[in-house]
């Protein structure tokens, strides 16, 4: 996991928002066996996709993360993704888990089935811009 992940899931459990409807329940990289019950719950999980790239000769770089919103059904995951979204669109210079995170360039989301759970999720990705450390 990369740090820019481990502070994007620290960013996100901190948004009143989100925390409204999923609580504490964000994760990096997949949900934890425990909390894979057999009704589906209203989570985020976030992934890195590929690499981090530095944008120069700075401490600045550059994350693609896919943002996995789930829910019972399409339209509570899609209320999860919505808060998850506006978290990420208001994103501005914001310290998580010592990580300063300049901000996040949201895609467009996209519907689909949790492969291991089955449950419903709309996944979206976003480009995030971190610095590699603060002082």
């Amino acid at each position: 996991m990369t740090a820019i992940v481990e502070a994007l899931v620290a960013y996100l459990k901190a948004d009143a928002g989100v925390a409204a409807l999923v609580g504490t329940d964000v994760y990096p990289v997949e949900l934890p066996k425990d909390k894979v019950p057999d009704m589906p719950l209203e989570a985020i999980i976030v992934r890195a996709e590929g690499g981090e790239s530095n944008t120069g000769t700075g401490p600045i770089i550059r994350l693609t993360v896919q943002i996995e919103s789930t829910g019972g059904k399409y339209y509570q995951a899609g209320q999860v993704d919505e808060a998850a979204f506006s978290a990420l669109r208001d994103l501005h210079r914001d310290v998580a888990s010592g990580l300063l995170l300049h901000s996040a360039l949201p895609g467009q989301p996209t519907q689909a089935r949790a492969a291991v759970t089955g449950w419903p999720v709309v996944v979206r990705s976003a480009t995030v811009i971190s610095d590699n450390g603060i002082d």
